[in-house]
C-alpha cells in the first residue's frame, strides 16, 4: 500500500501502475461487497467459489506487488508500523457499520509482513533469490488448499485468527490472515529480488501516469475509501 520506492528520484513504472489498478478494482469489489451484504443489490454469484478465486488473484497481485516494494524501502519495520496503525483505524471505522467490520483484512496482514520482513531482513536477505521463491511459494500453495480445513477447526484461541484459524463467531468483511498470505509476500520479495537481478525491474516515465498517481498514493486512496463507504451505507441503511 506504500510506494513503489521510499525515494522520489527513482520509479519502477510498472509497480505502481499494477498496484494502481488493483487498488482502483479492489474499492470497486468492496463497494459491490457491501451493497449486496446489505440487499441492496442482487448478485447471487457474489459469492461464488470462482468469484471468490478473481478476488483472490487481484489482493495476490497486490501482495506480491509489496513484498517486492520491500526490497526498495529503506525501513521495513517503520513501514510495517505505519502500515498497522492504518489498518488499525480502518478497522475502527467498519466497527461503526454492523456486519461490515474488517477485524485482519488485507491492511493488518501488509502491516504484519512488512514488519517481519523487517525483523528478519538479515535471514531473508542471506537466502538465495531461487531457494526462497520455491520455498515461499510452495508454503503458499500449501496453505491456501488447506484454508477450508484450517477455517473449519473449532479453534478459539486468543488471536489464533491472524494466523488462519478463525474459529466459531469470527466475522470479518475483509480477511487476510498470515497462512498463507505471508508466503505469498515473500515470494514477491524473493521474486523482486530475481527480478531486479536480471534487470528487469526499471525506473522510466509510466505508460499510464493515472494509474501509476493512484499506486504512489493507494494507501491513502484505501484508507479514504474506507470512511467513504461506511457513511455512503449508513445512509442507504437509514
Amino acid at each position: 500500500m506504500t510506494a513503489a520506492f521510499d525515494s522520489q528520484r527513482l520509479r519502477v513504472p510498472i509497480l505502481d501502475e499494477v498496484r494502481g489498478f488493483d487498488i482502483l478494482a479492489m474499492i470497486l469489489y468492496h463497494l459491490a461487497y457491501d451493497l449486496v451484504k446489505l440487499g441492496v443489490w442482487d448478485l447471487p454469484f457474489f459469492f461464488s467459489g470462482w468469484m471468490n478465486l478473481i478476488r483472490d488473484i487481484f489482493a495476490g497481485a497486490f501482495i506480491v506487488i509489496s513484498g517486492i516494494c520491500c526490497l526498495y524501502s529503506r525501513n521495513n519495520l517503520k513501514r510495517g508500523v505505519s502500515c498497522l496503525l492504518a489498518a488499525v483505524f480502518v478497522e475502527g471505522a467498519t466497527a461503526l457499520v454492523p456486519g461490515m467490520s474488517i477485524r485482519f483484512g488485507i491492511l493488518h496482514l501488509l502491516g504484519w509482513s512488512m514488519t517481519l520482513t523487517g525483523l528478519l531482513e538479515d535471514f531473508l536477505g542471506k537466502t538465495p533469490e531461487k531457494r526462497g521463491l520455491f520455498a515461499a511459494s510452495a508454503c503458499f500453495l500449501a496453505g491456501y488448499l488447506l484454508t477450508p480445513w484450517m477455517r473449519a477447526l473449532s479453534l478459539n484461541g486468543d488471536g489464533l485468527y491472524r494466523l488462519g484459524f478463525p474459529g466459531e463467531g469470527f466475522s470479518s468483511s475483509d480477511y487476510f490472515p498470515l497462512i498463507p498470505w505471508l508466503f505469498l509476500f515473500w515470494a514477491g520479495y524473493f521474486g523482486g529480488r530475481l527480478l531486479r537481478r536480471q534487470g528487469l525491474l526499471r525506473s522510466g516515465k509510466p505508460a499510464f501516469p493515472f494509474l501509476s498517481l493512484c499506486g504512489r498514493h493507494s494507501l491513502w486512496i484505501y484508507l479514504l475509501h474506507q470512511p467513504v463507504l461506511a457513511v455512503f451505507l449508513l445512509l442507504i441503511q437509514k
